[in-house]
């Protein structure tokens, strides 16, 4: 091969490898371009999702042996509402009480409402509300509890919360007052997330107390007379758990 063909080769070949490397460059480069603006989509998605399952109140599990609940904000005064997720392997009773305290019990002597709760795969939402609603027999208080998908309804006596209305009546609202004033759902007084309650975290064996309400303020009390205390009405959402998990419940089932 003479001098001249070889050089003509070789810039022939310095052209190709050249038009190669830029071609490679720019693919790698789109491609890059290509997965930061993926990842920003998907971190964005991601930021999103997040203030969306905080907006609805999600429960972020600690551990899962525990009761978590959280009380939802953003509901009507005499609506009462709560996500909860049931520990592995655990049933609890929920009950609504409205009466009377039973000193043995600790309990309003009259429950109006009772209902199982099992573990299950997503959280729970548990929406417990108090409406007057015409009858044919009149005004009547009417308990409704939604919890999931199912409702239900407790039509109880015309004055059963005529003492419960009159006394949340009896504060104003957050938009007067600002944070703080407004009634507590936890025996503790918690700072608002997002518009509801901090999760708290409960021993998987212990009765808890979702909401207690009694007919006076507790700033009344030391002045209220014996009789007048002793029969003064309750109202309370409560949990209680059941004695024996799902696996003692199914062994005792399925056992000869």
């Amino acid at each position: 091969m003479t001098d001249a063909n070889q050089t003509n080769h070789e810039m022939q070949r310095s052209r190709s490898f050249s038009l190669l490397s830029f071609l490679l460059l720019s693919g790698v480069a789109a491609l890059s371009i290509a997965i930061y603006f993926a990842n920003n989509e998907v971190a964005e998605t991601r930021a999103m999702m997040a203030k969306q399952r905080d907006e609805m109140g999600y429960i972020e599990v600690v551990d899962k042996t525990q009761l978590h609940v959280r009380r939802l904000g953003s509901y009507p005064q005499m609506s009462f509402a709560f996500r909860y997720q049931v520990p592995e392997k655990k049933e609890y009773l929920l009950k609504i009480g409205s009466g009377i305290l039973d000193p043995e019990t600790d309990q309003p002597k009259a429950v109006l409402f009772t209902k199982t709760l099992s573990e299950r795969e997503s959280q729970g939402m548990l929406i417990v509300s108090l409406v007057e609603m015409p009858t044919h027999r009149g005004v009547r208080w009417v308990v409704e509890v939604i919890d999931g998908n199912s409702m239900n309804r407790i039509t109880c006596s015309a004055e059963e919360f005529d003492w419960l209305q009159t006394y949340l009546a009896a504060f104003p609202t957050e938009d007067q007052t600002g944070p703080g004033y407004g009634l507590s759902f936890f025996p503790n007084n918690l700072e608002d997330v997002a518009g509801h309650g901090e999760t708290q975290i409960f021993d998987p064996d212990k009765t808890v107390e979702l909401y207690f309400k009694g007919e006076f303020h507790p700033s009344a009390i030391d002045s209220l007379p014996p009789d007048l205390l002793k029969n003064r009405k309750m109202f309370k959402i409560w949990l209680e758990p059941l004695d024996d998990d799902l696996d003692s419940l199914q062994k005792s089932i399925t056992s000869p």
